[in-house]
Formats: structure tokens, C-alpha cells, sequence
């Protein structure tokens, strides 16, 4: 408090050699912290990097892609996990490009119980015989196996009706995708409904 009981703010923020208005080094120290101050404050602040290309799966934070859940990559282009559909229509595919070596994943699709689902193989290649993709009509492992694809299904003109098409009729269908550490491939692209 001055004298006289008044109250001076700038004698507790700055203490009382820089709360005088007749110290030039009170001013200019305060002057410095201001200046650090914002310098911080800008350097802290400064806007969003961007990625460099395109986060398939995920979401570009600071420069860097973050993946959504079951997916990995420096641009989260790879499945790697789990992953449960329950939209009544759609596509599951390993990504846009070879899917990695090693690769686990699995799909649950949900519809409602004893509906029948419908998977079309639009595209699939994988190496023959090595890399698999289990189809079970049911939610688990332990339900009945109903297809199991290697190898090479591509359509050669649209339209054509030699791609597969698988049917379940438990109200579930689980798809479980697996490579080894060899060779892959450009894997595959299915339709569901």
C-alpha cells in the first residue's frame, strides 16, 4: 500500500524498485520480460504443420499422422487389429496399397440375428498359398469356416460374375486376414451388404 492507504498493483507484480516510475532499469527490465514473454508465447503457438502426403486412416496432427484405431503407417495405410463393421453396407479392405508383411486383421460385421450377409470379392490378390483370408459365419473362430481365399481374384471386365460372393446367415460374418514375412501383394477390396 502507498502512503495515505491507497493500493499499488504494480509494487506486488514487479516489486518495489521496478514499480518506480523514476528507474529507467525498472522499465527496461520489464521491458524484457515482455519481450521473452512473447517470444515464448509465439514459439509455442505457431500453426499446425502439415503432413507431407495424405493420412488414409487417421487424422494429420503437428505434422505427423495419427492413425485411427486398427490401422498403421507412417500414413496409416496398413491394417494391423481389430475392427467391427455394423453398418448395414460397406467395404473392408487392408488399405490403399501391398499390405505389409506380418499382417494381422480381423473384421466382425454386425447385422441383426439370422440375417443373411452378403460379402463380394471385388478385388483380392494375396500370395497363393501363404497369405489367407478366413471367412467364419459367426462371431468368433469357432464358428463355421465358409470360405478361405489365396491367391489372385480379379475381375477382368466390370461386370464380371466370376468373383466370388460369400453368404452367412447367422447375422455375423468375421473375416480374419493374416501374411507371412515373405511376399505381398496389392490384398483386397470386399463389398458387404
Amino acid at each position: 500500500m502507498e502512503p495515505g492507504g491507497k493500493f499499488n498493483p504494480r509494487l506486488f507484480l514487479f516489486g518495489p524498485k521496478l514499480a518506480s516510475r523514476s528507474d529507467p532499469r525498472g522499465i527496461n527490465k520489464y521491458l524484457v520480460v515482455c519481450a521473452l514473454f512473447s517470444f515464448v508465447l509465439l514459439t509455442h503457438a505457431s500453426p499446425a504443420k502439415s503432413c507431407d502426403k495424405s493420412c488414409n486412416s487417421g487424422k494429420c496432427i503437428n505434422g505427423s499422422c495419427v492413425c485411427e484405431r486398427g490401422w498403421v503407417g507412417d500414413h496409416c495405410q496398413h491394417c494391423q487389429g481389430r475392427f467391427k463393421l455394423t453398418e448395414p453396407s460397406g467395404y473392408l479392405t487392408d488399405g490403399p496399397f501391398n499390405y505389409k508383411f506380418k499382417t494381422k486383421c480381423t473384421w466382425l460385421i454386425e447385422a441383426y440375428p439370422n440375417a443373411v450377409l452378403r460379402l463380394r470379392f471385388n478385388h483380392f490378390a494375396t500370395e497363393c498359398s501363404w497369405d489367407h483370408m478366413y471367412v467364419y459365419d459367426g462371431d468368433s473362430v469357432y464358428a463355421p469356416l465358409v470360405a478361405v481365399f489365396s491367391g489372385l481374384i480379379v475381375p477382368e471386365t466390370r461386370g464380371n460374375e466370376t468373383v466370388p460372393e460369400v453368404e452367412t446367415t447367422s447375422g455375423y460374418a468375421l473375416l480374419h486376414f493374416f501374411s507371412d514375412a515373405a511376399y505381398n501383394l496389392t490384398g483386397f477390396n470386399i463389398f458387404y451388404s
